[in-house]
């Protein structure tokens, strides 16, 4: 089994993979209480094989889940970002990584879908 993990400024969205997607899980964060604001909700889980992860929250969310992971499961999980090229798409920012890793995410996945021209809006 597999989480998928979206990690924006203010919420996690959590959901399982393991033929077939589970229930998905948003929680509200405060960012000063990380870990207490989703100990809970991620009890929900069991034991993944692989985590993947984006984040674009500050840098110590992103550590305090890698350490809740390791903590829970004994795992780290994958973070991941833009890049250039991935499976045939074209970043075309001068600078990649001003794409937010989510968004880019979602391009890769719509394109790994339709092999088609494809546009996300993100709300």
């Amino acid at each position: 089994m597999s989480i998928f993990v979206d990690i924006g400024n203010s919420n996690i969205k959590l959901v399982s993979y393991d033929k077939g997607f589970g229930k998905l899980v948003s929680i509200k964060y405060d960012k000063s209480l990380f870990k207490v604001s989703i100990s809970e909700k991620i009890k929900e889980f069991s034991v993944p094989e692989e985590i993947f992860c984006v984040c674009v929250a500050e840098d110590h969310v992103k550590n305090e889940f890698s350490q809740l992971c390791l903590d829970k499961w004994n795992i780290a999980p994958n973070f991941l970002g833009a890049s250039k090229s991935c499976l045939g798409v074209s970043n075309a920012y001068e600078d990649f990584n001003q794409l937010g890793a989510d968004r880019w995410m979602a391009i890769i996945a719509a394109w790994d879908k339709v092999k088609d021209g494809v546009i996300v809006i993100d709300f």
